[in-house]
């Protein structure tokens, strides 16, 4: 991998995604005439995630065996559409080992897609990193080693209402999987992630949805 191109190409990705995500909502919502029908899944969300974790690295091609963790997402974006949607997701693991600890994690710029109901499709691609630490090490300058660079993220997942705001927003319960995927020259990590994400979505203003004229004031 030649991280002299990536890194620079992901950093503008998440530059540009930096600035999609401005609230620039209320400066359209007077000349756009698109409406929307009403849905809790709408608006700006913030969500926390905690989820089982697989761990699977490659030291040199030689499969370390894999290792089972707890993982930890956030995640915070926009609903631009109906059914598309812009975001960052933070996302990191550490699984420990009789014989080393490895840490996998990073930062990426997320689009999904809603396309059934409340299911939705995940794909984000960002910079990660990976590392691997031996704890009896034969030399201990070689104790660590680490890589960082692409990381590539695909997800489903499902949102559930316990609680809706009368007509857009609320928070949700969303059974989620994830497969994070960091390739690097010496070291390749790829993460599973199963779990739960607790998401706030802010909905969007009366104006914005498609009502009836006896709801829309």
């Amino acid at each position: 991998m030649n991280r002299h191109n990536v890194l620079p190409s992901t950093l503008a990705a998440l530059f540009l995604g930096l600035v999609a995500l401005m609230p620039i909502r209320p400066a359209h919502a007077q000349t756009t005439t698109a409406l929307e029908m009403p849905s809790p899944r709408q608006g700006y969300y913030l969500s926390a995630g905690l989820h089982a974790a697989s761990q699977f690295i490659w030291k040199d091609s030689d499969a370390q065996g894999a290792r089972t963790s707890i993982g930890n997402t956030l995640r915070l974006g926009e609903m631009l559409t109906s059914r598309f949607g812009l975001g960052l997701l933070i996302g990191f693991t550490n699984a420990d080992t009789a014989e080393d600890t490895a840490f996998m994690g990073g930062l990426s710029l997320e689009g999904q897609a809603r396309v059934w109901r409340n299911l939705a499709v995940h794909a984000a691609t960002g910079l990660g990193f990976v590392q691997l630490t031996e704890k009896n090490p034969i030399n201990p300058d070689d104790a660590s080693e680490g890589v960082g660079g692409a990381m590539y993220t695909l997800g489903v997942s499902y949102d559930f209402f316990p609680y809706r705001k009368a007509l857009s927003g609320g928070l949700s319960l969303s059974p989620t999987l994830r497969v994070h995927y960091i390739p690097g020259d010496a070291l390749d990590g790829l993460a599973v992630f199963a779990g739960l994400d607790i998401i706030w979505w802010t909905g969007i203003p009366k104006n914005q949805l498609d009502l009836p004229p006896d709801r829309a004031f």
